[in-house]
């Protein structure tokens, strides 16, 4: 009964909150006392979701879905406005009653249509279509009564009519269209979300500014309170569906001006019995978000969020989290090859890789001499990389296998099989590598069949346009041979100048790079700390205590670590000789806490010495109220980072890394460094033990017991 109980309270409350993209069911209890300011229409809606989401359940929908208010908020938009536009009765409520449940079966469809053919969520379609059929609808009915006009209800701040102006369109949002319900809104946002508002006000402003500069149809704001659809376009578009930051804001604004063109034309096409509510909203949104999944440089700014959050500050969290762990970054693309190569054309280059086809690489080996041959190189055997394997960049499915053209004799080009021999190999959805230029009858994969990444796919060759052996490689969106290509980044590879390594965790490369996997020794896993063992440290600055740690592993295979007294849980993953941090969470007190902070990306490669420089945010060791002041920095275009000089030197027993940390500020016209000392940590790994010392600027660990765990302590 109580579970029912919170399922019902979850489910209505939920669906007032999403209206806003929220998900907090406090912020669905403000959203509806914003309703029931005006008791019929709110009651009204509060019968319209609870219709809904007892429809949804019976037909068997996804209970977390329902659960979320993904069946409940369309209804509740249609409910609302119906009751703003009829005065209330009983045929009203049937009305509601059966335009709720038509609501639900088009959001169903919708969303699973939208989804599946172009990723795109249906926001508030379904409730425009139906509000649309059933006010089209009411034109033959004859006992439904319209609602009396009348002024927008009384006025909170009549000195100030740009802000009493602003805070009615909020109400307008669920057809509460007085300054009181927008002022509850505004209480909401401000509570939950200072970007949203930020957002919100800067896209409302967008639009009054175009309606303005263009001496537009005033009633449309000022009568109509329309504006609420710039709120939500700029909101969708600046912090939601997108990566906050300083272009997010540029788009946000930009879309919010140029759906008053939407809004004006569309007040204009359709009949007068038709209001146009939310049109512009979706329509520019929906545009915008598939316009931005179509660039060929998916990567570049504004980036489109990977992450289902509700507010633009989640957002910002989840993206630092994410960059904490590579494994979360999207497709890992490794070398395809083993050893070292060298680049001999990297993006843009200068012969071929020009135009749609820039983003690709081309690669050969070079002897110890540094030519890309032996003897005269007037023979395909000549050539260091001819009959190299070629391996899978990454797992997936193989699409596509040609193998049946010659290989041309040195100098020579073929351009009528311009790609050769190639294979190409579906990594996600829309996301393509192309391996080209393959030796005839080498490839070992067929149209179909999974790979893993780094399993042999076929051999270096000279076939299609190349006159010398070398393998090309590229990513593109379309699975044909010769498609454009998509901008990319190899991860955790060596660059290698002399005697001098250098990691680089994700980058690019440049022509003449010479480069290599990380090699992934087979005892790398010794250097972590062992799960089911307790681990006591002892902190020698910063108060002498000691401090334990608790090591297990979770259902995932990741090391889960707790300290105690000071709690603190971090999560680690180790995959391809990279320990990566993939959560962190508890006392900021703890030693846990100060050694995990900024640790990511560490390659296990005993014996050898690497250097490389990392960025990590700064959220970590600050305040959230300060984190928040970031945050909303954050939308003007300004970083606050910490730069990493990291230095990894490891015997066949033991790693120590020491990083060098400045503070940066990111801007639009630069990056600036703090001008005080940097500071400086330092972690040191043992075989069999994990971290044995850890010296930061107001702490230093000493490792002083490792104690295996007994079977009869373990959790199960």
């Amino acid at each position: 009964m109580k579970d029912r109980f919170w399922f019902i309270a979850d489910s209505t409350l939920k669906s007032y909150a999403v209206i806003f993209f929220a998900r907090q069911n406090w912020i669905g209890a403000l959203l509806l006392a914003a309703t029931l300011l005006n008791p019929p229409s709110g009651l009204t809606g509060l019968f319209a979701v609870s219709c809904a989401n007892a429809l949804a359940w019976f037909l068997g929908f996804d209970r977390g879905a329902i659960r979320k208010g993904y069946f409940g908020f369309n209804p509740l938009l249609v409910s609302l406005a119906l009751a703003h536009f009829y005065a209330p009765s009983g045929n009203l409520l049937v009305l509601v009653f059966l335009s709720s449940l038509l609501t639900v079966f088009a959001a169903a469809a919708l969303q699973s249509i939208l989804w599946y053919y172009l990723r795109l969520p249906a926001l508030s379609l379904p409730f425009v279509i139906v509000f649309s059929v059933s006010m089209a609808a009411t034109v033959g009915f004859g006992k439904l009564e319209l609602a009396p006009a009348g002024p927008a209800g009384p006025s909170l701040l009549p000195g100030l009519p740009a802000v009493e102006l602003f805070l009615t369109s909020l109400g307008a949002t669920l057809f509460q269209v007085n300054s009181l319900a927008g002022a509850v809104i505004f209480v909401a946002f401000l509570l939950h979300s200072r970007l949203a508002l930020l957002l919100g006000a800067a896209g409302f402003a967008a639009g009054f500014v175009m309606h303005e500069m263009l001496g537009a149809f005033p009633q449309v704001l000022t009568e109509q309170y329309l504006g609420f659809n710039y709120i939500l376009i700029a909101l969708a578009l600046g912090g939601i569906f997108v990566i906050p930051s300083g272009m997010s804001l540029v788009v946000a604004v930009t879309a919010s001006a140029a759906a008053v063109l939407v809004m004006l034309g569309a007040r204009v096409l359709l009949p007068p019995y038709l209001p146009l509510t939310a049109i512009p909203f979706n329509a520019v949104t929906l545009l915008v978000l598939y316009a931005l999944k179509l660039r060929f440089q998916p990567s570049a700014a504004p980036v489109l969020s990977a992450h289902d959050v509700s507010s633009p500050e989640e957002n910002l969290a989840a993206q630092r989290a994410q960059a904490k762990s590579q494994a979360a970054s999207g497709v890992m693309l490794r070398l395809p090859f083993h050893g070292s190569w060298t680049v001999t054309q990297a993006f843009n280059g200068g012969s071929t890789h020009k135009d749609e086809w820039r983003f690709a690489c081309d690669f050969m080996v070079a002897g110890a001499d540094g030519e890309v041959f032996k003897a005269a190189g007037a023979v395909l055997e000549d050539y260091h990389c001819y009959d190299c394997p070629v391996f899978a960049p990454a797992d997936g499915k193989v699409v596509s296998v040609k193998n049946d053209v010659p290989d041309n004799p040195v100098g020579r080009v073929n351009d009528r099989d311009n790609w050769g021999n190639a294979v190409i190999i579906e990594h996600g959805l829309s996301y393509y590598s192309c391996l080209a230029h393959l030796k005839e009858s080498s490839v070992e994969v067929r149209p179909g069949e999974s790979v893993r990444r780094g399993q042999a796919i076929a051999r270096c060759g000279n076939s299609g346009h190349s006159p010398f052996p070398h393998l090309h490689m590229q990513m593109q969106a379309l699975p044909q041979l010769g498609a454009p290509t998509l901008d990319f980044r190899f991860s955790n590879f060596l660059k290698t100048a002399g005697s001098q390594l250098t990691f680089v965790p994700r980058g690019i490369l440049d022509d003449k790079d010479v480069v290599s996997n990380l090699p992934v020794p087979p005892d790398y896993l010794e250097f972590l700390p062992c799960p089911n063992t307790d681990y006591t440290y002892r902190i020698i600055r910063a108060g002498e205590r000691e401090e334990h740690w608790s090591v297990e592993t979770d259902a995932y295979g990741n090391l889960v670590i707790r300290s105690r007294p000071a709690e603190t849980k971090v999560c680690l993953g180790a995959d391809g000789g990279i320990l990566s941090l993939t959560g962190l969470e508890g006392s900021r007190a703890s030693g846990l806490y100060a050694v995990a902070q900024g640790l990511a990306d560490l390659p296990l490669v005993p014996g050898q010495q690497l250097s490389w420089r990392s960025e990590e945010a700064t959220d970590a060791p600050l305040p959230r109220y300060f984190v928040s002041f970031l945050d909303a920095l954050s939308i003007l275009g300004v970083g606050f980072l910490f730069e990493l000089d990291n230095v990894l030197e490891g015997t066949n027993t033991s790693l120590k890394l020491t990083s060098t940390v400045r503070f940066k500020i990111r801007t639009p016209f630069g990056a600036f460094y703090s001008s005080g000392r940097a500071r400086q940590l330092s972690r040191t790994f043992s075989k069999k033990l994990g971290l044995t010392h850890f010296q930061g600027q107001d702490i230093e660990l000493q490792l002083v017991e490792a104690r295996p765990r007994k079977m009869e302590d373990r959790h199960e």
